[in-house]
């Protein structure tokens, strides 16, 4: 059996002081340190230079967990946000990035919404005059028994209502 030395005993034992965490490739590294020292220049009245390379960190893990350009698109809103005085800190623009997610959730699923009403309106215009040969009812008796179609038919290219 092989000896081994006291020297990698002593390696193996010892805890690693580095936590290993993903990182961004070096190229986006330093194109978030470039927007961060931007970003710094434009708050001179606040000594960072202790926090930089901590922010810098938080920064590369809130990269890593959204997207680098979720994180530049934040920065820069932040710079023309009325109240903001102070460089901003990495959980102030994880909080942005949300509530910027949130609206484009919002604004898709109000879309989705409003394209499904369009096809439905469509669709009961396209079918109408089949009911009303059908059903032997007016337009206006339909109209009576589904209201929300009131007011949604298409007009013609002349501006008055199809019929």
């Amino acid at each position: 059996m092989d000896q081994v030395s006291l020297q990698t005993l002593t390696g193996a034992l010892q805890k690693t002081t580095e936590r290993l965490r993903p990182q961004l490739p070096d190229d986006s590294v330093a194109q978030l340190a470039i927007l961060l020292d931007q970003m710094q220049c434009r708050y001179p009245h606040q000594d960072l230079a202790d926090s930089m390379e901590g922010y810098l960190q938080d920064y590369e893990q809130l990269a890593l967990k959204t997207s680098l350009e979720a994180v530049e698109e934040a920065l820069e809103e932040w710079r023309i946000t009325p109240g903001a005085k102070f460089f901003p800190r990495p959980d102030e623009i994880a909080a942005a990035i949300g509530s910027r997610e949130s609206r484009r959730i919002r604004e898709a699923e109000a879309s989705s919404r409003a394209e499904r009403r369009q096809a439905q309106v469509d669709e009961f215009w396209r079918l109408l005059p089949e009911w009303i040969a059908i059903t032997g009812q007016s337009e206006e008796e339909i109209l009576a028994r589904w209201p929300s179609y009131k007011g949604t038919k298409p007009r013609d290219r002349d501006g008055a209502k199809k019929t």
